[in-house]
């Protein structure tokens, strides 16, 4: 290390770390200092930032850490809700997470060496030809495309309504798939048909999570007409304080006395608890089920039974632009849905008409739609129009 690079930073670097570990104290103490943490760590990340202006690599982490701080802003500062997870959403795990990241940034500024040339890129990731680990990588990707599970899929690896899943090969390791990705590359020598085997098992694992028509069968809009059956509504995935709205569906319930609700939910066993807690105190106990796993392949056998499926979201911005998988559950088992008027749910019911929306939050109007839903007949859905080879040229021109 030169000795112009010692004595450049040097004061800055000491007087920043005493700084921000003072204030880490302080936010130990109260959780009011945490903000004048944030923007101390702040000043250290920005600094990082421009000592590693000439090393690309490692601007660009630095730059990655950067949208880190700035995306805890909106919380310390306005406490703008950042996760769904509402046990997660405290100023406890938000400054602990500040702090771990605020003692990462300190001390690898403090130790960060500013060079005077542009870095090659080639030094930090070359390109190799090893077809032993090509090949490795290749099996690993296609495991992950196999047995992998990832958003509300997940619930896949125990069903609908399990809490804990306990089979390595159900793990949820989807995401894992971009290391491996990474790696056949790095191996694959850059080769042509090296780099057509690892695109092309990338295509399925971009698809894997489409709703096949396939593994529904054709029965798309059976309506059940046993009686016994026809007042019934279910929800399957997940529960949350946050974007989905159990809650509001229980009062509505109240007020639906002839009509039944099935919950097949999972992986937020207080939020269930909750719930449970609910439909007791609304006495609801009779009306209410919340069922035990499904798995998945028996998804459409279950839910088929059912005359109603339910998707109770909140307005906000996770939901608006949300379309979830149980949407399409729901049309490839035969149920009418009902569904709030999030505008992405909005779009989707002009294309295939499956359902009815209802305004968030308005009990009237919940109640008055479900009225609606059971005398309205909907047109049949052709299974085509849920093919992902029909549909190509619509998702493509959605992206451009």
């Amino acid at each position: 290390m030169n000795l112009m690079y010692q004595t450049k930073y040097k004061i800055f670097d000491i007087f920043i770390l005493i700084l921000n570990l003072m204030f880490i104290l302080l936010s130990l103490y109260n959780f009011y200092f945490s903000k004048i943490l944030l923007i101390t760590t702040t000043i250290v990340n920005i600094t990082l930032l421009y000592k590693s202006i000439k090393q690309k690599s490692f601007f660009i982490m630095f730059f990655f850490w950067f949208t880190y701080i700035i995306y805890l802003y909106p919380y310390f500062f306005f406490g703008t809700q950042l996760t769904p997870f509402m046990h997660y959403q405290n100023e406890y795990i938000f400054t602990l997470t500040l702090i771990i990241h605020s003692i990462f940034l300190i001390f690898f500024n403090l130790f960060f060496k500013e060079i005077k040339h542009t870095d090659d890129p080639k030094k930090f990731i070359k390109i190799k030809d090893n077809y032993l680990f090509f090949i490795a990588s290749i099996v690993i990707m296609i495991f992950i495309i196999v047995f992998g599970k990832a958003g509300e899929t997940i619930f896949e690896s125990g069903g609908y309504g399990r809490n804990l899943t306990t089979n390595f090969l159900n793990l949820a390791i989807y995401e894992y798939y971009y290391i491996f990705f990474l790696l056949a590359v790095k191996y694959s020598d850059l080769k042509k048909p090296r780099l057509f085997v690892i695109f092309s098992i990338s295509i399925f694992y971009m698809l894997r999570n489409f709703p096949l028509v396939k593994e529904y069968g054709k029965n798309m809009n059976n309506h059940l007409s046993n009686s016994k059956l026809k007042k019934t509504m279910v929800y399957i995935g997940r529960v949350d304080f946050y974007a989905r709205d159990l809650d509001f569906v229980l009062y509505c319930l109240a007020d639906l006395p002839d009509w039944k609700l099935h919950i097949y939910a999972t992986e937020k066993m207080d939020v269930i608890q909750h719930l449970k807690k609910l439909t007791y105190e609304l006495k609801l106990n009779e009306r209410v089920t919340f069922h035990e796993p499904v798995p998945y392949y028996k998804l459409h056998t279950e839910i088929n039974q059912y005359y109603l499926g339910i998707i109770p979201h909140k307005r906000n911005l996770l939901t608006d632009y949300t379309v979830p998988n149980k949407l399409y559950d729901y049309i490839l088992s035969g149920l009418k849905v009902l569904f709030s008027n999030n505008p992405s749910l909005l779009e989707e019911n002009e294309i295939y008409n499956f359902g009815m929306s209802y305004e968030a939050g308005n009990k009237e109007d919940f109640i008055n739609k479900i009225r609606l839903l059971e005398s309205k007949e909907l047109p049949e859905i052709n299974d085509k129009e849920l093919d992902w080879n029909v549909n190509m040229d619509r998702v493509f021109n959605s992206l451009i």
